[in-house]
């Protein structure tokens, strides 16, 4: 009889270790909370748009999903993220050419010739580190995580390169200043993005988790509260619209955040690992997108905000330029992604007073659209990604130290790197190895 495995959360990491237990020959069973199945990773379909809420795009660091996604037969439905990256500079939207850095850097006009310079000479001390950034596990930095991201720039590089590429760069992809993270972040952020290229589905994200739910055993409306371990197997007990209910099975596999992970199964974790996961930061997540009725061009699939230039906008993203699919012919797409300075506050407010702020940015750098704007939506993440602050990453190696690789709970997710669809889908593969080796 093949041994019973239950997996709590049904985003990326989740169903990649069910997929590949599955594979093994292990009887899974996926317990959801929410009604539909997917975790951060949502599309929604409505007058020809295609919105990804969460995870959207696919860089081709991202090497096991991007694996995954082959195997899974879905080869044919990528779609190239299009568009040139851009980054505004007192009243001018300059092209940033990030498939060849050296060359893009030598052309920004809006550094100096010292400036320049003081990131040609930051190439050897990345490349020092390159090679250990791992994507999906950044405990193996844990040495470096000692000051935050915008020390170690500004010993190396000029305050004009800091704050006119550096930090922006950061700001559009995490949302967050460089003086709020570790390096390591940063390191995991360069390697991950600045020189990779991203994919995307036809069909949006969605497409990714129905084709790994197929044949899936998945319960929804089922709200773990705890899960036991006992000498000959686990309990996992939950909520679901009928009442309490308890199941049994021989192994489980956590994957879901680290909050939720420590809430059903803290009791069991070491001192180590309960501090590590009481400092964990996440940070909510309300992008607004605005569509319209027109296709305006010159306008960049990402458009770095530089902190000088505006402290509570992180990106602006022409949505519609992320794929061929993402929107009707001759029409667009503009996310506005506040930074955690507009999120925190802004996720308490009414969504309507959410839709006002944003639109003041649209009126503010893209005046000539407003009158353009045919619909508006929220994302809903209360924890949208993590917050990787100095110390993290050292307090992440302690925890991985004391996960006991035999036991019959074992647990994995974004928590150890940075929220995304890769570390999502290599944690997950882990999550499935691990489980494997445990299983007797």
């Amino acid at each position: 009889m093949s041994k019973r495995v239950i997996v709590i959360g049904t985003g990326i990491c989740g169903l990649t270790a069910a997929y590949r237990l599955r594979q093994k020959g292990f009887d899974t069973a996926l317990l959801e909370r929410a009604e539909r199945f997917g975790g951060r990773t949502k599309s929604d379909y409505h007058d020809g748009w295609v919105d990804d809420l969460g995870g959207s795009l696919l860089a081709t660091t991202y090497v096991e999903a991007l694996r995954l996604a082959e195997e899974v037969g879905l080869k044919p439905m990528f779609e190239d993220f299009g568009g040139a990256m851009q980054i505004y500079i007192k009243g001018v939207f300059y092209d940033l050419d990030m498939g060849n850095p050296l060359k893009a850097v030598m052309n920004m006009p809006f550094l100096s010739w010292g400036s320049k310079l003081s990131l040609i000479r930051l190439v050897p001390t990345l490349l020092k580190y390159w090679s250990r950034v791992n994507l999906h596990n950044l405990s193996g930095l844990a040495e470096l995580d000692t000051e935050s991201a915008e020390s170690f720039c500004l010993k190396r590089v000029t305050p004009e390169a800091y704050d006119r590429l550096l930090n922006p760069l950061t700001r559009s992809m995490f949302g967050h200043d460089c003086n709020e993270i570790s390096v390591v972040e940063m390191l995991w952020m360069l390697k991950t993005y600045a020189t990779a290229g991203a994919v995307g589905f036809k069909g949006g994200m969605n497409t990714f988790t129905e084709a790994l739910a197929k044949g899936q055993n998945i319960l929804t409306g089922h709200d773990v509260q705890r899960v036991e371990q006992t000498a000959s197997g686990v309990v996992v007990s939950a909520r679901t619209p009928q009442g309490e209910v308890k199941l049994e099975a021989d192994y489980c596999a956590i994957a879901s955040d680290g909050k939720d992970m420590q809430r059903i199964y803290g009791h069991a974790l070491t001192a180590r690992q309960n501090h590590f996961l009481d400092k964990l930061d996440y940070n909510p997540l309300s992008m607004v997108f605005f569509k319209f009725d027109i296709k305006p061009e010159g306008v960049g699939a990402i458009v770095e905000i530089p902190r000088s230039e505006d402290p509570d906008l992180a990106a602006l993203a022409w949505y519609d330029l992320w794929g061929q699919t993402k929107a009707p012919p001759g029409k667009s797409a503009l996310i506005v992604l506040g930074m955690n300075s507009w999120q925190y506050p802004m996720y308490e407010k009414p969504v309507e007073e959410r839709i006002a702020s944003a639109r003041g940015y649209l009126q503010k750098y893209y005046p000539h659209l407003v009158e353009h704007v045919v619909s508006v939506g929220v994302t809903p993440w209360p924890r949208g990604t993590t917050v990787g602050r100095v110390g993290n990453y050292k307090r992440l190696k302690d925890f991985i130290a004391d996960i006991n690789t035999t036991g019959r709970v074992q647990y994995g997710g974004d928590y150890f790197a940075q929220s995304s669809i890769g570390t999502a889908a290599a944690t997950g593969e882990d999550l499935a190895r691990r489980m494997a080796a445990a299983i007797v």
